[in-house]
């Protein structure tokens, strides 16, 4: 029983940092496209509609600049208003341009008469210099002057064909060598129009990639499911042997202690005889030593006879010198009586 709970305990506590790791990641992720949709509401979208507009721009003084060097090249040997206004009508009036057609060249005189708007051309031929938007704004005054400048852009209210009044971004230039400018525009709306398509296109493409996201999350999170329930059982498995080798090692330890307990009590009553054995042999040393001390005392009295017989030894060897010296003495005496004698 004890078994199965340190199994399971262990296998949860193994299982649990997967898991803490794919809430984690689960919560990176969530964070993640949270701020992608944050940034690209607030962002991405916005610069794509100013990027839009610059394009615009760009495209809107690109081609009134070729168109206007274009017509200088055509009325420059005509001679006439007439035939001046004729030919600008006849080149300018069926171009038409973006994907809606609302693009299209527009023409004053610089005084602000109507040359030609193609969409409406009721006014054509008046002079519109005081004419106003519907918030008051003289744009044809705008355009003679933005132009006179040397070209520009006017923002401004103007009829659609079929949407009615809308906000319009126009470019104007002089045609150079005449006293003619021309322009043409783009409505808001289709700038509008463009970022919103945009906007679906990029929000069609996140969706797609959140669901490739999904995806992989979801695959990640079996895989490492699949991979933590192996490595778990891996675990265990090594711990199950360790605490296998652990009881043996015990049970081992525990049969050693026997022996051990047992050798003990031998060695117990080995000391208990080495003790007997001890005391005999202390009584043993306590006669040696009493033995040893006599040994010394009769060393020491032998030691004072061997004194005294040296120097006995050393006055029989001074009366021996003196005898020897005698005798020589005798024996000169004798040499001498012997030749008193021969003689």
């Amino acid at each position: 029983m004890f078994d199965k709970l340190m199994k399971a305990s262990i296998k949860g506590k193994i299982l649990s940092l997967p898991v803490l790791f794919l809430v984690g990641f689960a919560a990176l992720l969530l964070a993640n496209l949270y701020l992608e949709s944050r940034i690209t509401k607030t962002v991405v979208f916005p610069q794509f509609g100013n990027q839009i507009l610059k394009g615009h721009q760009n495209t809107l003084k690109t081609v009134v600049d070729v168109e206007a060097a274009y017509l200088a090249q055509k009325v420059k040997s005509l001679q006439t208003r007439e035939e001046k206004t004729a030919l600008i009508i006849a080149e300018t009036d069926p171009i038409r341009f973006f994907d809606d057609g609302s693009g299209y060249f527009f023409t004053y005189d610089m005084t602000g008469v109507r040359i030609n708007v193609p969409i409406n051309k009721s006014q054509n031929n008046q002079n519109l210099i005081a004419l106003e938007d519907k918030k008051g704004f003289r744009f044809v005054e705008e355009f003679v002057k933005v132009s006179k400048a040397g070209g520009g852009f006017v923002e401004y209210y103007f009829e659609k064909e079929g949407k009615g009044i809308q906000p319009k971004l126009s470019y104007v230039k002089q045609i150079p060598g005449t006293d003619f400018l021309i322009g043409t525009g783009v409505y808001i709306d289709d700038v509008t129009d463009e970022k919103v398509r945009l906007q679906g296109q990029i929000s069609s493409k996140n969706r797609e990639y959140l669901v490739y996201k999904t995806g992989i999350f979801l695959a990640l999170i079996v895989l490492i499911t699949l991979l933590s329930v192996l490595l778990a059982r891996s675990i265990v498995s090594s711990i199950q042997l360790v605490i296998s080798g652990l009881t043996d090692g015990a049970n081992q330890v525990a049969s050693a202690s026997s022996q051990v307990a047992s050798s003990s009590q031998h060695l117990a009553d080995g000391s208990s005889e080495q003790a007997s054995s001890l005391e005999e042999t202390s009584s043993s040393l306590e006669e040696m030593a009493s033995m040893t001390k006599q040994n010394a005392d009769n060393a020491n009295q032998a030691k004072a006879m061997m004194t005294e017989t040296r120097q006995i030894v050393e006055k029989v060897d001074n009366q021996m010198n003196r005898m020897a010296a005698s005798i020589g003495e005798i024996t000169k005496t004798s040499e001498e009586t012997g030749k008193i004698i021969k003689t």
